[in-house]
Formats: C-alpha cells, sequence, structure tokens
C-alpha cells in the first residue's frame, strides 16, 4: 500500500481527491494526510512519512515549488496537480516528474500510480529536483539552459527565445544572430529541429 499526502489549497479539490482513491484504488493508495497550503504540507510529511506527495502548482500563499525550499533532501516522490498547461508542464515533464490535470480523472491517476510503481527504485529523485528547479528558472531569458534527462544523469542544453533571433546563417555552419548582437551556433543535430520552430515563430 502506497502512502500518500494531498497538498492543494482547494477544500473541493482535496475531498474529490480522496473521494477517488476510495472509491478506485483502495487497495494501492492510503491517503494519510492532507494539507491546505505548502507550509502545512511540510507538517504533514515530517508527520506521516508517505511515499508519494500529491502537490498543487498554483496556491496563493507559496507556489508549490516552494515545497522543496522547506527539505535538504527530498525522501518521496511529488507529483504535480495543476489545471493549467502552462510553461512549467514542460519543466515538470523534462525533469521526469510527473503531473495530473485538474479536475482530476480516474483512469489519470491509475496511470500516475502504475507509473510510479515502476520507477520506484529510483535513486535520483534530488537530481531530478534540480533539474526541474533549474528549468523552472529558464523565465525569458533570450539563450539560457535546460536540464534532460540522460541514462547516465542529466545533460544541459540550450533554449533559445525565438522572439530574439535577428538572422539566421547556414554558409559557414549553423549560425543565428541575436538582436543583442551575440552569435550562436546551432548543432548540426539540432538544426532541422530549430528550423522548425524558428518557421513556426517567425510564421
Amino acid at each position: 500500500m502506497i502512502s500518500c499526502i494531498i497538498i492543494d489549497d482547494e477544500k473541493k479539490a482535496r475531498e474529490t481527491f480522496e473521494m477517488i482513491v476510495q472509491r478506485y484504488l483502495p487497495e494501492k493508495l492510503r491517503v494519510v494526510g492532507m494539507a491546505d497550503s505548502v507550509k502545512e504540507g511540510v507538517y504533514a510529511i515530517h508527520k506521516y512519512n508517505p511515499e508519494l506527495v500529491f502537490l498543487d502548482i498554483e496556491m496563493p500563499v507559496e507556489s508549490g515549488f516552494k515545497l522543496f525550499d522547506y527539505f535538504e533532501t527530498v525522501t518521496f516522490e511529488i507529483i504535480f496537480l495543476t489545471a493549467y498547461k502552462n510553461y512549467a508542464i514542460d519543466a515538470i515533464r523534462f525533469a521526469a516528474f510527473d503531473y495530473l490535470l485538474k479536475p482530476l480523472d480516474f483512469t489519470d491517476l491509475m496511470s500516475v500510480i502504475n507509473r510510479y510503481e515502476k520507477k520506484k527504485k529510483d535513486e535520483n529523485n534530488n537530481a531530478r529536483i534540480q533539474a526541474l528547479l533549474s528549468n523552472l528558472n529558464i523565465g525569458a531569458a533570450i539563450s539560457s539552459k535546460i536540464a534532460l534527462p540522460t541514462l547516465s544523469g542529466y545533460q544541459m542544453e540550450k533554449i533559445i527565445n525565438m522572439n530574439f533571433v535577428k538572422s539566421y546563417n547556414r554558409t559557414d555552419g549553423y549560425k543565428i544572430l541575436l538582436e543583442n548582437g551575440v552569435e550562436l551556433e546551432i548543432a548540426t543535430r539540432r538544426n532541422e529541429e530549430f528550423v522548425k520552430a524558428l518557421t513556426k515563430a517567425k510564421g
């Protein structure tokens, strides 16, 4: 039986989640605690020591991502809850975390639990958290990096904001010139993908 905590500022969302667990996953998942804020969630985690924490991203006092500030080492798995398909979803996915869209669908929850059981022995939880936080800090930077999971850990790839691309030159390798005068080289293996993205952004 997997123990879990739900951290969500909406009472109805917490109650619906618990009802779905009791109805569809009573033999796999057990809700040991619920909290309506990050700070209350931290207290519940220390009290119940859950395997899984279902964490809402959009909360009024502190974002769900602030939960990581309260732990030096994270010994539990995080599954994010969100009502929006925003920039955070890519950051979560690239860091190999899972998420559920609200309103919650029981088939999605079952799929998430099945995936969790398969990767239960993963020991790189803290590495994935660092990758996630790094990805979230990308913001609107002209060029930054995103952490992508690999078989041996994580590698950093550059992110280009297409709105700042001034020109693209392929006569001497694949190079782009940004509005601020910075010139960057595009890797051959990424060139086709980059051209498609640039065409879409400028189209």
